[in-house]
């Protein structure tokens, strides 16, 4: 890997990562499709992983989670692990899954979220909050992949373009041999 890569992918990743995150928090809780917010970290987290594997995504994950934990002030290490998790998860998906489609890519997002929505429910039910469980598995469980999953769509097309990943070429199938017609005539 060419040290020009490297900072790159730091310029990168050092933009967008705290970028997600403030934009997480400022402006896309407040929207939202029926009951659901697209989670922004979760879809940077997840075009990182995806472009370089589970352990870069891992330390984007932490370094996003621990940032929503102290701007959103709650408890330390809740998003940081989760987001980890999430990071590892889909990094090794995305290495499971060569050449990664943009379609595999948004139902990644999609069952990441929803895995990412079930997680921060029961972590904060194990905490104490109240009704943690019921808002985990309300409305939001289907509305927000949803709204994810809309705005995944530039996002990781961006973030492709941002890291310079490249799709591999499109395979090509090779076109059966045409059936010869029998004579119509020769058989009357």
């Amino acid at each position: 890997m060419s040290t020009r890569r490297i900072v790159g992918d730091a310029a990168v990743y050092g933009l967008v990562l705290p970028l997600a995150v403030l934009l997480q928090l400022s402006v896309a809780n407040d929207l939202s499709l029926v009951a659901g917010a697209p989670d922004l970290v979760l879809i940077v987290v997840c075009g990182i992983a995806l472009a370089r594997g589970p352990a870069i995504g891992c330390v984007a994950g932490f370094a996003a989670g621990l940032a929503l934990d102290v701007l959103a002030q709650h408890a330390l290490g809740r998003d940081a692990l989760i987001y980890c998790v999430a990071g590892y998860a889909l990094g090794a998906a995305g290495e499971k899954l060569r050449p990664p489609a943009q379609v595999r890519s948004l139902l990644l997002v999609a069952v990441a979220t929803v895995l990412v929505r079930i997680a921060e429910g029961g972590i904060a039910f194990l905490l104490g909050s109240d009704g943690a469980l019921g808002r985990a598995f309300g409305v939001q469980l289907i509305a927000a992949p949803a709204a994810s999953v809309l705005f995944a769509i530039p996002l990781l097309a961006l973030l492709r373009f941002a890291l310079g990943y490249k799709s591999p070429p499109r395979r090509q199938f090779p076109l059966p041999e045409p059936l010869p017609e029998p004579d119509v005539a020769a058989i009357a």
